[in-house]
């Protein structure tokens, strides 16, 4: 969205075995945002739309003094955190602590986790309070997105597309790729595959039927690169 400013032939499915060492853990935050909450970095930078706090503690847990609109973004290389912004002066006004170095900051569908996405880590944080749950140990992680019903949660990496759990983030299957993904990834206007780039060639990843296939070269000034294999 334009007002945020700053947003796969093998067919197979493989058994959650493969997966094994990865864990989830359900997180949602208390109550929705009291207004406007944008995870800069994400593949889509998803606007989270002002609502009603159900609760009665009003802004307890830390984020009391800090306005309703914030934007968060992920810290320096080897930084390991967020920062928290104010969306009109650019200011810091708050940190919060990452185990590990953050890439993007995904708002979940329903706007109650904000998924801090690191190589190694998917680290829950609460955006009314500011505070982090648990995180989720993965591998090579590059990108996440979310199906558009929801459903399921889209993690890229160097090599594999992941279905996941859009709560916990507990593997559900994977989906070998041809290639390593080197771009930022989004969905058909359907909703229906994932699409991105390998250098200069085009991946298209039908997430629902398990396949994955390049596409287009792209090209560009001096040699075409070579096709990926």
């Amino acid at each position: 969205m334009e007002t945020a400013g700053i947003r796969l032939a093998a067919a197979a499915a493989l058994s959650l075995a493969a997966l094994a060492g990865c864990e989830g853990v359900r997180f949602r935050g208390d109550g929705a945002p009291a207004a406007e909450l944008v995870g800069l970095g994400a593949a889509v930078p998803h606007p989270v739309p002002p609502a009603p706090r159900e609760d009665a503690r009003g802004g307890s847990g830390g984020a009391a003094s800090l306005p309703a609109e914030r934007l968060l973004l992920p810290g320096p290389p080897g930084d390991g955190g967020l920062d928290v912004l104010d969306p009109r002066a650019l200011v810091r006004l708050a940190r919060v602590a990452a185990p590990a170095p953050v890439r993007s900051v995904v708002p979940a569908p329903d706007g109650r986790t904000l998924w801090a996405v690191g190589p190694r880590t998917l680290l829950p944080v609460d955006p009314a309070t500011l505070r982090a749950g648990r995180p989720v140990r993965v591998r090579a992680a590059r990108h996440l997105l979310f199906a558009r019903d929801g459903s399921t949660a889209l993690l890229l990496t160097a090599r594999r597309l992941e279905l996941r759990d859009p709560e916990t983030m507990a593997p559900r299957s994977s989906l070998p790729l041809p290639c390593a993904p080197t771009s930022v990834p989004g969905l058909t206007a359907d909703g229906s595959r994932v699409v991105t780039a390998c250098g200069r060639t085009l991946l298209g990843i039908d997430w629902a039927a398990r396949s994955a296939e390049t596409g287009v070269r792209l090209r560009g000034r001096g040699r075409a690169a070579p096709a990926p294999r």
